[in-house]
């Protein structure tokens, strides 16, 4: 559960979560300068591969793959070093979210599942023989790119940043939900951001509500468009929260806000 380049275009692909694991594991820490590391190590043997995660001491994740792109995605909730060890012609990338870090292989699999070992877990990961990419429904042709356009969670001057808005407003102003959705995430754990709010909408995308002053609301608790999430935060002098909106994969997009 979850900031650095904008994205200019929205990428419109159809992509579906087909599986999730929750999981916490306990492994003796071992603590690297002022900061704690998490390895991750891919290898492939014929049609298999396997994703070696090696943690430093209990941490959240989560794990998931999609498909349409094919992606297999791990998420560690927590601020912490990954170290990934992967053969060039796999790619990955690696992304700070404002819950932790967020790790994604771009491998095309048809099965994922997870075992403990003794410094973290496995992933085994099932190869998919098909090496075609999904075709656009409309073949070659080319689709306008769609600009998303957002109610601001609350009233304010908007401030444009690498990956969304930081909202400017009265220091005892509320923000409130943009859509109904399902929160994902509901913390303080990293505390540069503040307090941070995760909502999965019902319309796909997700919305992370950061640098807030408090929440009222907690994780898997289901939200109405425009009921109140929480207070917005102070900084210095000036208050407000910052505002993006995400792809199911947790990949940025590029939207407006509605004057």
């Amino acid at each position: 559960m979850v900031i650095i380049a904008l994205l200019s275009f929205l990428l419109i692909s159809s992509c579906s979560v087909i599986q999730v694991r929750d999981r916490y594991t306990s492994i003796k820490p071992v603590q690297t300068a002022k900061r704690w590391t998490v390895e991750v190590r891919y290898t492939q043997h014929g049609n298999r591969a396997f994703i070696d995660v090696s943690v430093d001491r209990r941490i959240n994740y989560r794990v998931f793959s999609m498909k349409n792109p094919d992606r297999v995605v791990l998420d560690f909730f927590e601020d912490v070093d990954v170290v990934v060890h992967a053969p060039e012609d796999v790619r990955h990338r690696l992304g700070k979210q404002p819950w932790g870090v967020r790790l994604v292989f771009d491998v095309k699999h048809t099965n994922l599942n997870s075992s403990p070992t003794l410094s973290g877990f496995r992933l085994g990961v099932s190869l998919s023989e098909d090496k075609e990419q999904v075709p656009a429904e409309d073949g070659n042709v080319e689709k306008p790119l769609e600009v998303i356009r957002v109610n601001p969670p609350v009233r304010g001057s908007y401030e444009r940043k690498e990956r969304g808005y930081y909202i400017r407003t009265l220091c005892d102003e509320f923000f409130r939900s943009v859509e109904d959705g399902t929160v994902l995430y509901a913390g303080n754990d990293l505390k540069r951001y503040s307090w941070v709010i995760m909502v999965e909408q019902v319309d796909g995308y997700i919305s992370v509500y950061a640098r807030a002053g408090s929440s009222f609301v907690k994780k898997g608790e289901k939200v109405r468009k425009a009921q109140v999430l929480g207070k917005v935060g102070r900084e210095g002098n000036l208050c407000g929260i910052l505002y993006e909106l995400r792809a199911k994969d947790g990949s940025p997009l590029s939207f407006e806000l509605e004057r």
